[in-house]
Parts: C-alpha cells; sequence; structure tokens
C-alpha cells in the first residue's frame, strides 16, 4: 500500500511527491535508520507486541494440531484431505518463527538491520 503525498517544500519539479508506506515516508525505512519511525514509540511497541503475541499464539496452536493429526494417523490410515491441515500447520510453524525472529530484532535493537541481516531474516523456511 503506497500513498503519496505532495510534496510542501516550495520546489516545484518531477519529485514533488513523497512516497508513504503505511503513513511513513518510505525514505525513512533504511538499513541502519531507526525502526521507530517519527519517534512514535507507542505505535512500534503496539505493532511489533501484538505481531508477537499472535505469533506465539500460532507457534503454540499449530503443535497441536500437528501431534493430533500424527496420533490419529498412528491408529488409522489417513488420505492427503486428512493430512493437509498437517501440512499447513508444519509451515505455518516454520514461517512463524522466521517472523518471530524479524520481530525480536526489531524490538530488541530499534534499529531496521543491516542488507545481510535483512537477507537472512528475509529467508522463510
Amino acid at each position: 500500500m503506497a500513498l503519496y503525498s505532495l510534496n510542501t517544500n516550495n520546489s516545484h519539479n518531477r519529485n514533488d511527491f513523497v512516497e508513504y508506506a503505511w503513513f511513513h515516508d518510505v525514505a525513512d525505512i533504511k538499513s541502519g535508520k531507526s525502526a521507530v519511525l517519527n519517534d512514535n514509540y507507542l505505535a512500534f511497541y503496539t505493532i511489533h507486541y501484538t505481531a508477537v503475541f499472535f505469533i506465539m499464539s500460532s507457534l503454540v496452536t499449530c503443535p497441536v494440531v500437528i501431534v493430533s493429526i500424527l496420533m490419529r494417523a498412528a491408529k488409522e490410515k489417513i488420505d492427503f484431505s486428512d493430512r493437509f491441515p498437517l501440512y499447513l500447520a508444519t509451515t505455518d510453524f516454520l514461517w512463524g518463527l522466521s517472523h518471530l525472529a524479524d520481530h525480536m530484532v526489531l524490538i530488541v535493537t530499534k534499529v531496521y538491520p543491516d542488507k545481510t541481516a535483512a537477507t537472512l531474516l528475509s529467508i522463510n523456511l
């Protein structure tokens, strides 16, 4: 989602519009810069702690689904449609671990990671 706003510095050139993503200037989002945009700590912590809460709830419930399907599979033969939630829960669990690491890096450092760390964090399992 990108929003555009007219640049108000009285210049009249091709760059009269500033691109915004989530109501922040995209130019503020760079490696090594503060992850707390516009010094809005309330928004920063609200976004990241809410994300961590929901990721953690997913990381708790996915193993429940996995174990229940594996226990059922031990008792009887199950077909693909019965195993499909197993595959979803497994991939959701692995993705949740990766996404949790991303949020934790931002919460702990409060700085966008450098390109190497960002590349490693962007590789989802």
